[in-house]
């Protein structure tokens, strides 16, 4: 029964910590995507981003200015880009717009912050799109 209860606190646990992993891991904040849908290259896969402060552990929303872009990195050498998307400033989130992975394979998510338009962090996701 003891040892029921241990596996039982460890899979509670895990589970916990698993709920508080970041998408992006940046400098100040741990950001969260939430996709609106299943992303898809047959339309817009808007998403929210959710940020949280790494110190205080509560929900942020940063002061500096949070951009986003797709990029593909393809075998045969080639790279490439989708169409700019559109960020929104929500009260607790923000919500990106226009989201187009148009070709399936391994996107790029790259995920911005900048203030004074310098570039001051900088982290990078890969979203896999299928057929």
């Amino acid at each position: 029964m003891r040892n029921l209860v241990i596996v039982l606190m460890l899979c509670l646990m895990n589970s916990a910590f698993a709920k508080n992993t970041c998408d992006f891991k940046l400098k100040k904040y741990c950001a969260k995507l939430e996709f609106l849908k299943k992303p898809s290259r047959s339309y817009s896969s808007d998403f929210k981003i959710y940020f949280t402060d790494l110190k205080s552990s509560k929900k942020a929303m940063p002061t500096q200015k949070v951009f986003t872009y797709l990029w593909m990195k393809m075998k045969n050498g080639h790279e490439h880009g989708s169409d700019k998307v559109k960020i929104t400033r929500k009260k607790d989130h923000f919500l990106v717009e226009n989201v187009w992975f148009v070709m399936i394979g391994n996107w790029q998510l790259h995920l911005l912050l900048k203030k004074d338009g310098k570039v001051i962090d900088k982290q990078m996701k890969i979203i896999e799109i299928g057929k």
